[in-house]
């Protein structure tokens, strides 16, 4: 006696996907399937709603919902499996290139003469090599990603990394660190 949008949704009106109007008028051969999540429980149903006809000459119609939800749940995951695949890829990627750079930094500051120990081009060669070892750290930690490594955590000074940053940008400029 009581509806089943009242029971299974606990509207006061008929769904409004409802396919009763289609499944008794015949269309599409009578079947209606659609994919829902039921607000009240969260679960995701596969429905198929037909009208049959009764050995009495009555029509009638019939539903079936179909749990799904697990199915979706690793559907989603899948789809986050790949995306997480997809990302690790383009660090990779982006890692390698990075380091075929980095090469090419290292290569040519290595060919500079540094001059005097304490010297300012001395300083500044010190201060690239010590800017690639970072930046090549970060490569790494890409690649680690890449290949779906755990990340690698090490311990370090911010005073001195903010001061290295900061001596190393304001370099050439009228500045004061």
């Amino acid at each position: 006696s009581e509806t089943c949008y009242r029971v299974l949704r606990g509207f006061e009106e008929p769904c409004p996907f409802c396919p009763n109007e289609a499944t008794w008028a015949g269309e599409d051969g009578g079947a209606h399937t659609r994919e829902e999540q039921n607000a009240l429980t969260g679960r995701w149903h596969r429905c198929i709603a037909r009208s049959l006809q009764w050995p009495d000459g009555r029509t009638v119609r019939y539903e079936m919902a179909i749990d799904i939800t697990e199915a979706k749940q690793r559907g989603e995951q899948a789809l986050l499996n790949q995306k997480m695949e997809s990302i690790g890829l383009l660090a990779g990627g982006i890692a390698h290139d990075f380091n075929n750079i980095l090469t090419g930094i290292t290569g040519n500051v290595s060919l500079l003469v540094p001059g005097e120990p304490g010297s300012e081009s001395a300083m500044l060669i010190a201060e690239v090599n010590k800017a690639c070892a970072r930046a090549k750290a970060l490569s790494n930690q890409l690649l680690t990603f890449s290949q779906g490594g755990a990340p690698v955590r090490d311990v370090a000074s911010l005073a001195e990394l903010l001061q290295e940053t900061v001596a190393f940008a304001l370099r050439g400029s009228n500045v004061m660190a």
